[in-house]
């Protein structure tokens, strides 16, 4: 009887939950809901796929400060001297019993001198010879000469030969016939004029020897002017032609002793230009030059 009694209490309490009103809903709950937007409706932009990669870390370089330009970097390049231009100077081959030359090997000139000369301890043959090339074009210079005793061989440019790198090689050939080759050269530049003192148009010119040099030391006269070196030094001066020791380029510009007061004069009758010395002091550099105008 009591377990009748309990099935039917809760059969009864199954049935008023069921029957019971449905909860009333919240003033907010029963707001209308915002329809979504137009943009919100639109499809989200798929990411690329360069988007999808990963990104690159800097390198250490790249994380590097930048260099800056340096001053010497801003600089104007150099440009070519124009001993640069005329070639390269060729090293000099001396033949056997060769003495001296002028040119010297190595002399650079404002204006072509007339003459080369060749000066060797041993007496030539005439087959011995002479070729010149100014920056590798040949120089006619003729037959050359045989000087006094054939000790010396000589040549002569001519009279517009111009500025550039000569190259002057040699045959000296001995009575036997036998034969040796030398090579020396030199450089011609008009634009060292401007550093000659100019003195042309004078028919007499004086140079002083004071110091141990010549003053002034390059000079430019013209054809017939009489130069007169003075002594002003305590100490003998000579004046004489290149090259040394054998000065006779110019024999007769070749002075005797020169004592202090006394002078020697030489008058200047051929184009060209004529280096000098005093033999006594060329370990000083007692040298000088005078350009004849033409």
């Amino acid at each position: 009887m009591k377990q009748t009694i309990l099935a039917i209490a809760a059969l009864l309490t199954v049935l008023l939950v069921a029957c019971a009103p449905a909860a009333t809903p919240t003033p907010e709950a029963m707001k209308p809901q915002a329809a979504p937007t137009v943009e919100a409706m639109m499809d989200k932009p798929t990411p690329t796929a360069e988007a999808m990669m990963p990104k690159e870390t800097a390198t250490p370089e790249a994380m590097m400060p930048k260099e800056t330009t340096s001053p010497e970097a801003m600089m104007p390049k150099e440009t070519t001297s124009p001993e640069a231009m005329m070639g390269k100077l060729p090293d000099q081959i001396t033949a056997a019993h060769f003495v001296d030359s002028a040119p010297k090997h190595g002399d650079k000139f404002a204006q072509a001198p007339t003459q080369i000369l060749i000066n060797f301890n041993f007496t030539l043959h005439e087959d011995s010879a002479i070729t010149v090339t100014r920056d590798g074009a040949a120089v006619d210079v003729g037959k050359p000469t045989l000087g006094e005793k054939k000790l010396s061989l000589s040549a002569t440019l001519p009279s517009n030969a111009g500025d550039g790198l000569y190259v002057v090689k040699y045959k000296a050939c001995w009575p036997d016939r036998s034969c040796h080759d030398g090579v020396f050269a030199f450089t011609v530049d008009s634009k060292m004029k401007g550093t000659y003192l100019d003195l042309t148009g004078k028919s007499e010119v004086t140079v002083r020897l004071k110091g141990i040099q010549f003053s002034p030391q390059l000079i430019m006269v013209s054809r017939g002017t009489k130069v007169t070196w003075v002594n002003d030094d305590p100490v003998v001066h000579f004046v004489n032609s290149d090259p040394h020791p054998s000065h006779n380029v110019v024999a007769t510009l070749n002075s005797l002793e020169i004592q202090n007061g006394e002078s020697f004069s030489y008058t200047f009758d051929q184009a060209g230009e004529w280096a000098i010395h005093c033999s006594a002091h060329v370990p000083q550099n007692m040298l000088a030059r005078v350009i004849v105008d033409s």
